[in-house]
């Protein structure tokens, strides 16, 4: 009984993961240039692909390396202060944790 579950899980992350394709895909064919409306609206697909690999159990890093891109774009087209903190903060929890020597 505990398959069910988790095989549901999977299956509602890939759904969202590709929905947030889908929403990624469909914004490029919607609007015709890359302008504020289209980076907001391409920030529900990254967010829902995010929360897809989430529950893939993704490494942080990738999602975090999805998040750096996406606020780079943005901060292309709207340069306010909190996308450029926001941008900061994706490009540290995408570096490697040098803190930790391996021996």
């Amino acid at each position: 009984m505990a398959v069910m579950p988790n095989a549901l899980r999977r299956t509602a992350a890939v759904a969202a993961t590709l929905l947030g394709s889908a929403h990624l895909v469909y914004g490029m064919i919607a609007f015709k240039a890359l302008t504020p409306d289209h980076i907001w609206f391409a920030g529900a697909g990254v967010a829902m692909i995010c929360v897809g690999l989430s529950n893939w159990h993704a490494p942080a890093r990738v999602q975090a390396g999805i998040m750096s891109v996406y606020c780079a774009v943005m901060a292309s087209q709207i340069p306010l202060p909190q996308i450029f903190i926001g941008l900061a903060i994706f490009i540290v929890l995408t570096l490697p944790d040098f803190s930790r020597r391996k021996v």
